[in-house]
């Protein structure tokens, strides 16, 4: 009966999963200003590719494209950049290591101010990809504050 109740406890055990989180450590949002910043780089140089590089294999490359283009029609070329907030977290599944990167900018485009968030994702294979990008040119906490 003992070396069943051990038997029992051994499959229960192999079949957990171990997982652990982390929010805002302080590596993982340093990487995410990095890639903050190479994304900026490219863009103030209008180096396209080397921005859809950089872009998860779900993105459309012509939807891309055209949303560039329409945003540089609007406001302009990038004058300025200045990253707000870098928020991480970073799950580690069993031996597996997932980190999640939200990026928040300030950019002053030769046309005004716009804020962009930038969402990266590395899978485990240590190259993080952009998930989403959006932009608008209000700030979302003014409607919070407008709101109270």
């Amino acid at each position: 009966m003992k070396y069943l109740t051990l038997l029992c406890a051994a499959f229960i055990l192999i079949g957990c999963t171990f997982k652990t989180q982390a929010d805002n450590v302080a590596e993982d949002q340093a990487k995410g200003r990095e890639l903050a910043a190479a994304f900026y780089g490219y863009e103030e140089n209008h180096s396209r590719d080397s921005i859809y590089s950089m872009c998860h294999e779900s993105f459309n490359q012509q939807e891309f494209t055209n949303l560039f283009l329409k945003k540089d029609s609007l406001f302009g070329d990038v004058f300025s950049v200045n990253i707000l907030e870098a928020q991480t977290r970073r799950l580690n599944v069993n031996t597996d290591r997932f980190v999640k990167y939200l990026i928040k900018s300030k950019i002053i485009y030769d046309k005004g101010p716009v804020y962009e968030y930038l969402y990266f994702v590395d899978e485990g294979n240590g190259n993080p990809k952009i998930l989403q990008y959006t932009f608008n040119t209000v700030d979302p906490q003014l409607y919070l504050e407008e709101e109270k």
